[in-house]
């Protein structure tokens, strides 16, 4: 395919994703600053786990997405290098896996918290059970 031609259906992906991605990012540092503001919502052990989801989808989107967006409208990489690409893939590997594992611990720490709620009484459970491992798999 020619430089000059664009796939018709990666310029309808490219106008859904661009016409979502700005309310997206819009609103997820919204959500982040109200979440970081209010000490109540902040200090609460079970809101500690969106917001890592909420701070590496906000990198994700800041950081991945206008590379996928440009491709998407110019049907090329831009630049075209291997360290670009690579890059790319990194970043892109990175935040799939930390959403994924994130999300794998937040149903096993859902699971703690409503079963075996004493793991978290004291402070040395939450940091073993909570803090330790939510750093890790993130």
């Amino acid at each position: 395919m020619n430089n000059s031609q664009v796939d018709p259906l990666n310029e309808i992906k490219y106008l859904i994703m661009q016409i979502f991605h700005i309310p997206s990012v819009v609103c997820s540092i919204f959500t982040l600053i109200h979440l970081l503001m209010n000490r109540n919502l902040r200090n609460v052990i079970h809101n500690h786990i969106p917001l890592v989801l909420l701070i590496i989808s906000i990198f994700d989107s800041l950081l991945n997405h206008p590379f996928t967006l440009n491709y998407l409208r110019t049907n090329q990489v831009t630049p075209s290098s291997d360290i670009l690409c690579l890059f790319w893939n990194l970043m892109n590997s990175i935040f799939t896996i930390g959403i994924y594992e994130t999300m794998a611990w937040s149903s096993i720490q859902r699971h703690l918290l409503v079963f075996n709620s004493r793991l978290f009484i004291s402070f040395r459970g939450q940091i073993i059970f909570h803090y330790i491992l939510l750093l890790i798999l993130s």
